[in-house]
């Protein structure tokens, strides 16, 4: 195999692909990057049996053949030749020669014949979606995802539900859930889970405004992004039934300037010294048109408070601060409505306008 090739064109490239490439396996092949020559194109694919992606670039291919590289000591050879052109020779000892200018790097290959096939998507229904609706929708979301370990398998990824042509994402990880839905062109009801790390690896491809083109199987999802695709095993199991707390009766309704509620948060919160690990809550008084923040640890003790037009009754109720600064952010809102029952019932937080998004965040019982 020899191929010569632009150096930056092939260095962002095999930087994307060696993302989803595994990082801890017992199987030599998975650690590494299948590079594909053949008929002008160089194919670059990553794999870690939950995760693939694949793309193409051009080059001017001498001779067609197949070689697993290594992904990181690949990519950090590439990043760092002289010249804009570089040569990728294989020997018949599976040796690869990299050379540009007076650099000429020798590393040792991979037989291709070991590298897994990816997934086919059969029998697949496709949609596609424009690329900044997609990017706004995740990042809504993505937040509220459950971190692997923690939580069920299940809520690590992103529920899609198309009905009545909703798109509707959902992210939940037992303490908050995060709804964003969108109108889009297609009939009919489908319903998946896509890991988060696969949304995440789709957000990064994003750089034009062109559609995403989605396929879905009964197993597989494959995302076309760019020149690039992903695709991605779903999650199976029972997802989180949060339309059950939809019916809450709310006795407290107030609207409030999103980057004062932010602020607020954030001062309150900086008694709180180890944040990740900290259970101390933030005590949130709301009343008489007055949103009151409190917080007392070990090391001290913080108040603040910002004016809210509010309707219903006074209440006291205690919340996770991170949980309540990721949704705030999230909004990307100038202005809320958050909605409160009792003070061991959920906070629900919506536009001020139109229902495009909904975040639920479970309260903290205060001592």
């Amino acid at each position: 195999m020899k191929f010569t090739c632009d150096r930056d064109t092939i260095c962002e490239a095999a930087g994307h692909v060696s993302r989803v490439v595994s990082q801890k396996t017992a199987v030599p092949a998975l650690s590494g990057i299948l590079v594909i020559a053949d008929r002008g194109k160089i194919t670059l694919c990553g794999y870690d049996l939950e995760t693939g992606m694949e793309t193409e670039i051009d080059a001017q291919v001498d001779e067609c053949g197949r070689i697993i590289l290594d992904a990181k000591l690949f990519c950090d050879i590439v990043r760092k030749l002289p010249e804009e052109k570089i040569t990728v020779s294989i020997d018949d000892r599976l040796m690869c020669h990299i050379t540009s200018g007076n650099s000429k790097f020798s590393l040792v290959g991979i037989n291709a014949d070991e590298y897994p096939e990816l997934p086919q998507v059969i029998g697949a229904k496709t949609i596609s979606i424009p690329s900044a609706m997609l990017t706004s929708m995740v990042r809504q979301t993505i937040f509220s995802c459950a971190v692997p370990g923690n939580s069920k398998p299940v809520h690590t990824g992103i529920m899609y539900e198309i009905e009545n042509g909703i798109l509707r994402l959902i992210a939940v990880d037992g303490f908050r859930v995060a709804i964003r839905q969108e109108k889009i062109d297609f009939e009919g009801v489908i319903r998946f889970i896509v890991p988060a790390r696969a949304m995440s690896e789709v957000l990064r491809l994003i750089t034009t405004d062109a559609d995403i083109k989605i396929t879905m199987s009964k197993r597989h999802i494959i995302f076309t992004v760019d020149g690039f695709m992903i695709i991605s095993r779903l999650l199976d199991g029972d997802f989180f039934s949060y339309e059950r707390i939809l019916t809450d009766e709310v006795n407290t309704t107030l609207s409030a300037d999103t980057r004062l509620l932010i602020d607020m948060i954030e001062r309150v919160s900086t008694v709180i010294v180890d944040k990740e690990r900290r259970k101390t809550p933030i005590c949130c008084n709301i009343s008489d048109g007055v949103f009151k923040a409190t917080c007392t640890t070990d090391v001290g003790s913080a108040t603040d408070e910002i004016p809210v037009d509010m309707e219903g009754k006074n209440i006291n109720i205690g919340f996770n601060f991170r949980y309540l600064l990721e949704a705030l952010r999230a909004s990307e809102s100038d202005k809320l409505v958050l909605q409160l029952n009792q003070a061991d019932k959920p906070l629900f937080m919506r536009p001020i306008d139109g229902d495009s998004f909904l975040y639920i965040v479970l309260p903290v019982r205060l001592k």
